[in-house]
């Protein structure tokens, strides 16, 4: 392929970024050459260094990313060994304590609630049948908010 001269708009365009960009790639090393006092860049070079430099900008950001997950020396591993260690140690004491709770065990006793709940909640179909035997409208509310009373206390003691 021949070697085409861009513009620094052209160039923008071809590397699909703003005019700006054009600028700072200059000062990173991006291929440019002056031509009766304006500057020139050159095609398809300036394609190859654009993709180079993401490369380079990947690999940067790569080696940053592990070096954050990496211990900087031997204290500081130590020192987050020690932490994981007391962190379990509480963790058992918070079990042994009744703190702590399976999530199985969790899971039965809130299924027994939920079963206790919906079995009040469909007994309330034949009990509202007989409330309906109420003289007024308020006598028939009164012991409907007894029976949710009920329930709610029952949510809340979790029993």
């Amino acid at each position: 392929m021949a070697k085409k001269w861009l513009t620094k708009a052209q160039a923008a365009d071809a590397l699909r970024v703003d005019i700006r960009s054009i600028t700072r790639f200059e000062q990173q090393g991006l291929p440019v050459e002056t031509q009766g006092g304006r500057k020139r860049y050159p095609w398809p070079e300036i394609g190859a260094w654009r993709d180079k430099d993401r490369e380079a900008q990947i690999r940067r950001e790569e080696r940053a990313r592990a070096e954050r997950g990496k211990p900087q020396d031997y204290e500081e591993a130590k020192a987050r060994e020690m932490a994981a260690r007391a962190e379990l140690a509480e963790l058992d004491l918070a079990e042994k304590r009744g703190e702590l709770a399976l999530l199985s065990t969790v899971d039965v006793a809130w299924g027994r609630m939920v079963e206790r709940l919906d079995a009040k909640l469909r007994g309330m179909v034949p009990l509202s049948v007989r409330l309906y035997g109420c003289k007024t409208p308020a006598e028939l509310q009164t012991k409907l908010e007894v029976l949710v009373e009920e329930v709610r206390e029952e949510l809340r003691s979790g029993t």
